[in-house]
């Protein structure tokens, strides 16, 4: 539960826009865009327009803390999203089917509702840790963040009229915007924009509890561009260079491992991706190859390892400390960033599982299986 809250968090913070609402603004033809309409009655089978029907928009479904009203509009909202999704994926929902939920068995129209709550839930619990924090939008900050909301779009008719498609209000937008904003500025008051505020101490424990490593190497291909391994004289012949490097390595008597490290790497590296990680891989584990990861894992700061056979040919390793303004290789953003994150959306998730949950009568009624039920042809 707690890690698909996390993903969930990363989701709505850092691209609530581009992810959660895909397809606003996108800019696509109208041809293409209904190909790719997942609320479509064409492509699924189901009348979403009926399912939505089911109450009126205005109805209270349930509250989540002080003042956190959720109506039907807004659960509808999420919950077509997730059976349009499951829908475009699977092709047919068997609503009886079981899967696990923190450790209880329910079923799959039950983990829909369940998952419908979290994402409604989750604006709340932002909304509630940024009071307690004190921190708020100005009334400038909040037309900002309303005001982009129409950002690609050729027209406020043609926003309202994709919005009507995928059963959302301008008004309900806003929220989602303003929530975002706030969550934004939330996060800056914390740890700064950059995150600059988490601390060395504070990322070198997140790095060793996730298993992150820092590391340069030397590689000697065995096999070409195409990945056809090379002949056995060119295999030789790169052995033998590797050794040749290794001996170098074992010579030096110098005070910098990591400079002369990079002028070996200038004269004998083969690995062209270097050039876009001038201090190393910054990697977790299960990133890389397996007999890579664990040479580099055995290392200590500053130590390189002997000639590492992987499928792409032969490697020698010096390990470095981590750098926590790097970027990992499977990420997007610094480590710092990314582990400043990570707390965040888990104090998010906190405040999410203290908000007290109260449900209408309307909440009981709701039935998936014969709201979504497919149409006979």
């Amino acid at each position: 539960m707690r890690k698909f809250r996390r993903t969930l968090g990363l989701l709505i913070t850092l691209c609530l826009v581009l992810t959660l609402f895909a397809g606003c603004g996108s800019g696509k033809d109208d041809d293409e865009a209904e190909t790719s309409d997942t609320s479509s009655e064409e492509t699924t089978g189901i009348d979403y327009d009926a399912a939505f029907e089911t109450f009126p928009a205005d109805e209270l479904i349930m509250t989540a803390g002080e003042g956190g009203e959720i109506y039907w509009n807004e659960y509808f909202y999420w919950l077509h999203n997730i059976v349009a999704s499951y829908m475009s994926y699977y092709g047919s929902i068997d609503w009886t089917q079981e899967t696990e939920y923190e450790g209880e068995t329910i079923t799959i129209g039950d983990y829909m509702l369940l998952s419908t709550q979290e994402y409604t839930v989750y604006f709340r619990a932002i909304e509630a840790y940024a009071a307690e924090q004190g921190v708020s939008l100005t009334d400038e900050e909040i037309e900002e963040a309303e005001n982009s909301v129409a950002d690609g779009y050729d027209s406020e008719e043609d926003m309202l009229a994709d919005f009507e498609e995928k059963f959302i209000t301008r008004d309900l937008m806003n929220y989602y915007y303003t929530v975002s904003a706030l969550s934004t500025k939330l996060f800056e008051s914390k740890y700064g924009e950059n995150a600059e505020n988490f601390t060395d101490e504070e990322v070198a424990a997140y790095a060793q509890e996730n298993e992150y490593m820092q590391a340069k190497h030397i590689l000697l291909k065995t096999v070409d561009d195409s990945g056809t391994a090379l002949s056995d004289e060119e295999v030789a012949a790169k052995l033998a260079t590797a050794e040749e490097v290794l001996a170098l390595l074992d010579a030096y008597s110098g005070d910098d491992i990591n400079a002369y490290f990079d002028e070996l790497i200038t004269e004998y590296n083969e690995d062209t991706g270097v050039e876009s990680s001038p201090n190393g891989y910054l990697f977790t584990s299960g990133t890389m190859v397996e007999e890579f990861e664990t040479a580099a894992a055995a290392l200590g700061d500053y130590e390189y390892s002997g000639i590492v056979e992987t499928s792409y040919g032969y490697h020698i390793i010096l390990s470095l400390p981590i750098n926590p303004d790097d970027t990992p290789i499977s990420g997007d953003y610094s480590l710092r960033y990314t582990a400043a994150q990570e707390e965040f959306t888990e104090l998010i998730a906190e405040k999410l599982d203290s908000l007290k949950i109260t449900y209408s009568d309307a909440h009981a009624e709701i039935n998936p299986s014969e709201m979504f039920a497919v149409a006979e042809s």
